[in-house]
């Protein structure tokens, strides 16, 4: 690069900062012919910013305007320079800032007093000196006999590629050609640097990053100048229109963001749908889109734009320009033409997103549905339907009139008229418009194109989010024929299904924006349907006032849709438990139930992919009751695809959470008294595999290899695994009925591998000052404690002074193996479960495993003598997972006595000499049986349904055997607390050296296996088997984790914590963890050495005599509740909430 070019890089960066510089970069940059001391006129112009909609406490305030003379004398153009200082100037208050001058201007000159220059002769250069520093430059153009503002900008903080764009693009516009002056003043045909005249846009990649472009600029200034309006600006009224009459949790944020999305993508809509009428060179103002909405929401930017000027600020004239240039039809056969997705608009989509918010992209995965799901569940409701009696399936126009006269049982709906079609289709969660294209290409295949017209009239659908409304325009514009695209309106309504009804709005005053609110309400509310199909969110919410319309108590009662789920959840499961119904896709699972089967006494079915969690989880109880009632029939084709669980298996979607796809028919009259048949299919593997067999069963080569599921009202969707044998072993909660969610604390920070990190960060807690820093720092969650939690014989955190003194910090359970620290404090936890720190006491132990979730590879339980963290056992998935073996500190059993009775008679009927069977030996027993055997390998496929059994041995010998098995396996992973005395075996396990410095990262972690030796930063610690290496619980890798909270940088959700607490970790290895590492280690490998005899033994007992569940007691009620504690004015113990 040249010493030329570096120079007028660095006038180039300076430019923004001061008149000085600006002048600098004319002058020695642009070879503008100024001399030195030349006067500049100032210009006064009376203004308020008000008058311009814009807040004068937000708004850069205008200091100066000067007009920098004729530097010759046949020059025919004027430029100003325009002084700001502080607030923010965006783009679109320049435009109406230079809108304004030059009405006033062609006033002033108008008098014949100055010379009058013509639009296409002005150049502007603003500067801002506000929070940034900003060089605007703005000229004219004419446009149809309208002149139109172009804009160039930038700051003074460039980054390289900015700069040598602007010296490519912006130094030949605005440098001064002699005799002439620069070229941007020249004519039409000059500019390019500006934003404006281009050519047509070449393929879908570039239409990709050109949308994104233009939408990344649109959001930018749709944020800026909403910050700077003042309540009256047409950014804000259109704001609040859009939230109070159609997204009531529109935020000014995402308002941008939606705005920009949805504007470039109803432009291009328009130009496919329309290539007659889109037009540009009418000028911007006369953009029309496909949609009488889109339409009004653009238009209102323009209500105020002048005859002579028009004033593009939202940029979107450049876009439109270069569509409207553009093959369209050859740019449509490039669409995935790099990649063979079954969608390419959606492919199309995904490349727009990752240039325009990257972050958007990752998240689209959750709501792109395959296309292989999408057809199997629109075949399977075309053949519902056709079951029915109507022989065109989805595409069938059979009105009801004509339907019932042969069917004397069935009546017509509330909601329909006799001459409405009898098929009426509702996708509550439209998308991106795959359902509904598919539902059209399923009727053409039924009954030609009419079909698709047919299906086209009786569907609808709504989309709450104004970005993906406007793609499914476009998806299902590209689906249909021109003739039909002129015909209809497409059937897709911007609106919350789960929203409730809004007030009646007058048609005669209604504007297209509240207008589209009515026909969402209408769609929902006003009219029949009896097919429902989608793919709805799947995201958890707060437990109150998050269902709208489902919440919500119904018209004339207190009770609402979502009670009649809910009420089986609170009499029949535990608390913790109703957390999982709080969910979105439940919600849309219950709106769709009470719109297509409750509101509709006759033949129906809904089908919708949605999370798996529902078919099995104990929370869901009440749904899986309400769908028997409803259905006749419900087919379940669970995917699987739990990437985070124990079982990881291949997801169709870009999510971790398993899914499922479920079907509900009723073939006839409603009849609630029979609960339906349930036919349930697997599908494992990898994602291909499983989009394979959906696209062989939309097609007809395979059929469902289904099982039949239960019956009972409340029982799971999935048969029960394990078979007959399995299911005679008594349930693991059954032997230990008390059950108890771990302690969940909901923030990080209150934890820690050691108490002197936690005691800097007390002192650092109650040093903030109160509310704003203190708050942030003790990071409430959404629901829980807060500072201000009033805790029985504890001051609120609010209160603490400076030298407030911490509660004593004890040991906790925080993942298995990880002996961590915490504060014995309730008010710092979200729900600590005082039950289980009323039990402590130097006799306690607690088992973890999983009871609700399927168990993975390794131990089936792990063991802590701490309070144990929510997700001990694997660290996720917790749920009701922790098993005492006491009630209480005095060592009540937590066990039904009439059992142990049982256990011992039995027993004692085989041998006279048979121990008595105690709590502690059945806990021991089980400990055996689930930690040291082949247990989750050899009960592989019944472990499917969740909740460990117990094979109990009949005969007291073989008992007594994995009785001392279990004791062993106590011992050890007690790390020597409980169940044994002797020291425990480490030898061979030697520091060569310990580490001085804590781990950077994973890459500061290394193990060769040859050697057995383990790296740690730069200690070195030897004698460690691979397989203790390899040692995993559920999938969650021992060594691994307890490294990963001990190193430089923190992990998991610490990571990405607001708590600045959070950022106070330690800063050295502590001497004390290469002693725990050094016992990890020999417990392992000990726990290994012990399994094959183990598994020796369980083969023994599963061959032999055992004591079946049936022979045991019922399980007293009371005795499956957590014990009652006091809560202590000292706070001992004194835990706010509990979790049961």
């Amino acid at each position: 690069m040249s010493v030329v070019e570096d120079r007028l890089r660095a006038l180039l960066q300076n430019a923004p900062r001061s008149a000085d510089h600006l002048l600098d970069l004319l002058q020695n940059g642009l070879d503008w012919p100024i001399p030195q001391d030349l006067p500049w006129d100032e210009i006064q112009l009376e203004w308020e910013p008000e008058e311009l909609h814009l807040d004068p406490e937000k708004v850069a305030k205008l200091t100066q305007i000067s007009q920098i003379p004729p530097l010759t004398k046949d020059q025919k153009f004027g430029v100003f320079v325009l002084a700001f200082e502080g607030g923010r100037l965006p783009i679109g208050a320049i435009r109406r800032l230079v809108q304004r001058l030059v009405k006033n201007e062609r006033a002033r000159k108008g008098s014949g007093t100055h010379a009058q220059w013509s639009l296409d002769d002005l150049l502007f250069f603003c500067l801002s000196q506000g929070q940034e520093r900003l060089l605007h430059i703005v000229n004219f153009r004419e446009n149809d006999g309208k002149r139109v503002l172009r804009v160039m900008s930038w700051s003074d903080q460039l980054t390289r590629a900015r700069l040598d764009l602007l010296v490519r693009r912006g130094v030949p516009d605005l440098a001064w050609i002699p005799a002439d002056g620069p070229k941007i003043v020249l004519g039409p045909d000059f500019g390019k640097g500006f934003h404006g005249y281009r050519e047509g846009i070449k393929s879908a990649a570039a239409l990709s990053r050109r949308m994104a472009e233009v939408a990344q600029d649109v959001r930018e200034e749709v944020r800026a100048l909403y910050d700077v309006e003042t309540d009256e600006g047409p950014m804000r009224a259109l704001f609040n229109d859009v939230r109070d009459q159609l997204l009531g949790d529109l935020t000014p944020s995402r308002f941008a963001d939606v705005y920009a999305q949805t504007m470039v993508y109803g432009l291009l809509t328009a130009r496919i749908a329309h290539p007659e009428e889109f037009k540009v060179e009418q000028s911007v103002s006369a953009l029309t889109f496909d949609n009488e909405f889109l339409d009004a929401i653009y238009s209102r930017f323009r209500e105020d734009s002048d005859s002579i000027i028009d004033v593009d600020e939202l940029g979107l004239n450049e876009l439109a320009e270069e569509l409207s240039a553009t093959d369209v039809d050859e740019l449509l056969a490039d669409f995935g033409a790099d990649n063979q997705r079954d969608d390419p608009v959606v492919y199309f989509y995904e490349e727009f997103l990752a240039r325009y918010d990257p972050e958007q992209r990752r998240d689209l995965g959750a709501f792109y549905t395959p296309l292989p799901a999408v057809r199997y569940i629109v075949k399977t409701v075309d053949d519902a339907l056709k079951s029915f009696g109507l022989p065109l399936g989805v595409a069938d126009s059979t009105t009801w009139a004509d339907y019932i006269k042969p069917r004397s049982d069935i009546e017509i709906p509330q909601r329909a008229e006799p001459d409405d079609p009898v098929v009426s289709m509702f996708d509550p969660a439209n998308g991106t418009g795959t359902f509904l294209v598919e539902w059209i290409r399923q009727a053409r295949r039924n009954a030609g194109e009419a079909g698709g017209a047919a299906a086209l009239a009786h569907a609808s659908a709504c989309e709450i989010s104004l970005a993906s409304y406007a793609v499914s325009h476009l998806k299902v514009s590209l689906d249909i024929s021109e003739e039909l695209r002129e015909k209809v309106r497409l059937p897709i309504y911007l609106g919350d299904t789960l929203g409730q009804q809004r007030p009646h709005v007058i048609e005669e005053l209604a504007d297209p924006i509240s207008t589209e609110g009515v026909h969402a309400d209408e769609v929902k509310f006003g009219w029949n349907h009896n097919v429902l199909i989608g793919n709805p969110p799947y995201d958890r919410v707060e437990s109150t006032d998050t269902g709208g319309f489902v919440t919500a108590p119904q018209e004339g009662t207190s009770r609402s849709l979502f009670d009649d789920i809910f009420d089986d959840a609170r009499k029949h499961v535990i608390f913790s438990a109703h957390a999982s119904l709080y969910n979105l896709y439940v919600y849309f699972w219950r709106w769709a139930i009470w719109k297509v089967f409750e509101e509709n006494t006759g033949p129906a079915v809904v089908s919708m992919i949605t999370a798996s969690s529902w078919l099995v989880g104990p929370g869901f109880l009440g749904l899986r009751r309400l769908a028997r009632e409803v259905a006749d029939e419900i087919v379940v084709v669970d995917l699987h695809g739990d990437n985070k669980g124990a079982r990881k298996d291949e997801n169709i979607f870009d999510i971790e959470s398993p899914v499922a796809i479920v079907t509900l028919v009723r073939h006839g009259v409603s009849d609630r008294s029979t609960p339906a048949r349930i036919r349930y299919a697997s599908y494992r593997g990898t994602r291909a595999e499983k989009l394979k067999a959906l696209t062989d069963l939309a097609a007809g080569t395979t059929t469902l290899d289904a099982t039949d599921a239960s019956t009972d009202w409340h029982a799971p969707l999935i048969p029960a695994a394990g078979g007959a044998d399995w299911a005679l072993y008594p349930k693991l909660v059954d032997l230990f009925p008390w059950q108890q969610p771990g302690s969940m604390i909901s923030r990080t920070w209150p934890v820690a591998p050691d108490p002197d990190t936690l005691s800097q960060r007390w002192k650092t807690f109650v040093a903030t000052e109160v509310p704003d820093e203190r708050i942030k720092h003790f990071a409430p969650s959404r629901t829980g404690r807060s500072i201000t939690t009033k805790v029985p014989g504890m001051a609120p955190l609010a209160e603490l002074g400076e030298s407030a003194p911490h509660e004593p910090i004890v040991p906790f359970g925080m993942r298995s193996f990880d002996r961590q620290w915490t504060f014995e404090d309730p008010r710092l936890a979200k729900t600590e479960s005082p039950s289980l720190w009323a039990s402590l006491s130097d006799k306690q132990v607690f088992l973890t495993t999983m009871t609700t979730t399927s168990l993975g590879s390794g131990p089936a339980a792990t063991l802590t003598t701490a309070v144990p963290d929510k997700h001990h056992f694997r660290g996720s998935y917790g749920g009701k997972d922790v098993i005492p073996l006491y009630r209480d500190k005095r060592g009540t059993p937590n066990c039904d006595l009439k059992v142990l009775d049982l256990l011992t008679k039995r027993h004692q009927e085989a041998d006279a000499d048979a121990p008595e069977v105690t709590v502690e030996r059945l806990f021991a027993y089980c400990v055996g049986i689930l930690g040291g055997t082949d247990y989750t390998e050899r009960f592989h496929v019944a472990l499917e349904t969740p909740g460990p059994r117990i094979p109990i041995a009949a005969n007291p010998e073989l008992f007594a055997r994995m009785t001392s098995h279990g004791e062993k396996l106590i011992w050890l992973q007690t790390f020597g607390e409980r169940f044994g005395e002797d020291p425990l075996p480490l030898s061979g396990i030697v520091w060569k050296a310990e580490p001085t410095r804590l781990p950077s990262g994973k890459p500061d972690i290394k193990f060769d296996p040859s050697t057995q030796t383990l790296n740690v930063a730069d200690g070195v610690l030897t004698g460690v088997p691979e397989p203790v290496w390899q040692f995993a619980v559920s999938g969650m890798e021992i060594i691994p984790k307890w490294l990963g909270y001990r190193m430089a940088k923190p992990a998991g959700r610490a990571a990405s914590s607001a708590s600045p607490l959070d950022h106070i970790r330690p800063t050295t290895w502590a001497p004390s963890w290469s002693t725990e590492l050094v016992e990890i280690v020999g417990v392992l490998r000990e726990t290994l050495s012990l399994i094959p005899e183990g598994v020796i033994l369980l083969d023994e007992i599963v061959a032999g005599s055992l004591i079946s569940a049936d022979e045991l007691p019922a399980v007293p009620a009371g005795l499956r509740k957590p014990p009652v504690t006091k809560r202590s004015n000292s706070g001992e113990a004194a835990l706010f909430e509990e979790d049961d």
